[in-house]
């Protein structure tokens, strides 16, 4: 597999050295694809999307199968933060109404809230570990506070926000130098994001649909009517393709896709358990997922065992080489929010691709060229809730809705990015940006 970051990154033959990856449950073997096979729905990815598609075609009775380049869950769905939120772009409420009017806006939103209700449900039925009941914003500075209280006031479509000061959140959820106050949106929670995709993928395979892992994708022809699939051991024909691999996109695969996705670098570290006296040290009582309210967020959790989870954008290399410096940077930055940990070892360090596009926005949708091969990719750091949502509103789609069941937020293939060879330059000067921005904001 080739992609935008050092070749170390997307050696899928290697499982991720993640806490997920060491307190999930195992998940049961699942064979290569060896020797040709035939579907009605070829799907390439066994993430959150592609997994979830997977699972509403065979409940609807459609033949699908699921190829991975890994095992389950190796990917972005194995390996994210597990922030089950409400939106998967980057243009905010009042950018949904203004781009796509209200009443798409209104049908993202309410999506996105049946999609989190879904999620609780299946994780309670499925015995998977879930924390909280909100996502909370946290202000770095008193005008990030100012901005929240505005677009609290502004807020149209779900429950509302709720404004919560720098006095309060530190009776409620914990106490720092960067800590100005809160905004909780509901309803937000987390959960073991590995386990989920593991018990989606055997979700989907009680219910009918096929799964092979290790069997990455090497070439796409159409053979007629048909798609030919071909792996190193194997080829899968299907009627329909759907395309589900987020920031692990290749642009050699099909010409469609090329240039589309922007992979953007997110690390994450856990350390080890936190005593009673160390946590009450910033008075910590948060349950939730948290994030800190600036361009280069950071976001982070306290898992039940104890251990801090941090996570944060800036890497631009991917390479097993720079590890341990990002590692040190993920400390730097845990000792900035809050002092009194400075140092905490980080026993758990790992590193994945989002997936940005030009549209700010994902794309669902299936190509205007060739109805029968459809995609669902661009989540923006925010595929927990919005890619599930997108698989199961795409498989109704396959099965006969109309495309405009997509909210139109979601709907549509996003524009090729500008010299996408030099993606990892244009990350690059984002990041620059965005930090100066930040500093900038905090002054």
């Amino acid at each position: 597999m080739r992609g935008v970051y050092h070749r170390d990154l997307y050696d899928a033959s290697q499982p991720v050295a993640s806490w997920w990856e060491a307190s999930a449950p195992a998940g049961p073997p699942r064979p290569a694809l060896q020797g040709d096979h035939a579907t009605d729905v070829a799907i390439v990815g066994a993430g959150y999307a592609g997994l979830s598609c997977a699972l509403r075609l065979a409940e609807r009775g459609i033949g699908a199968v699921a190829l991975d380049s890994g095992a389950v869950g190796w990917g972005a769905s194995g390996r994210n933060g597990g922030f089950v939120g409400l939106d998967s772009d980057m243009l905010g409420e009042a950018g949904r109404i203004a781009r796509f009017g209200e009443a798409e806006a209104r049908a993202c939103a309410d999506a996105f809230l049946q999609g989190a209700e879904r999620l609780a449900t299946f994780c309670a039925a499925r015995g998977i570990e879930t924390q909280g009941r909100a996502e909370t914003l946290v202000a770095p500075h008193a005008r990030a506070f100012a901005t929240m209280k505005a677009a609290a006031a502004a807020h149209r479509f779900g429950p509302a926000p709720e404004v919560v000061t720098a006095a309060a959140y530190g009776e409620q959820g914990f106490d720092g130098p960067l800590q100005h106050g809160a905004l909780r949106l509901r309803p937000g929670f987390a959960l073991h994001p590995l386990a989920l995709a593991r018990a989606l993928a055997e979700a989907a395979e009680a219910a009918g649909a096929g799964i092979f892992e290790r069997s990455e994708v090497l070439a796409w022809r159409r053979e007629g009517a048909a798609h030919l699939l071909e792996t190193a051991q194997g080829a899968l024909r299907a009627r329909r393709v759907v395309l589900a691999t987020n920031g692990f996109t290749p642009d050699a695969l099909h010409p469609a896709f090329a240039g589309r996705t922007i992979p953007v670098l997110s690390m994450i570290g856990v350390t080890r358990p936190l005593t009673e006296e160390e946590r009450a040290a910033h008075r910590w009582r948060e349950d939730g997922p948290v994030v800190t309210a600036r361009r280069m967020l950071h976001y982070y959790r306290m898992l039940p065992q104890g251990r801090l989870l941090f996570g944060m954008r800036g890497d631009l290399s991917g390479a097993d080489a720079t590890g341990p410096a990002m590692r040190r940077r993920i400390g730097a930055e845990i000792a900035a929010l809050f002092p009194l940990w400075a140092g905490v070892e980080i026993e758990f360090f790992w590193r994945g691709p989002i997936c940005a596009t030009g549209a700010l926005r994902p794309g669902v949708g299936r190509l205007t060229e060739d109805a029968s091969v459809h995609h669902a990719f661009g989540w923006h750091g925010s595929g927990v809730n919005g890619a599930q949502v997108a698989g199961r509103l795409l498989a109704d789609v396959i099965a006969g809705a109309p495309e405009t069941a997509i909210p139109a937020p979601l709907r549509g293939l996003p524009p090729r990015i500008p010299l996408p060879g030099l993606r990892r330059l244009w990350v690059g000067a984002a990041v620059a940006g965005f930090r100066a921005l930040d500093a900038w904001e905090a002054r």
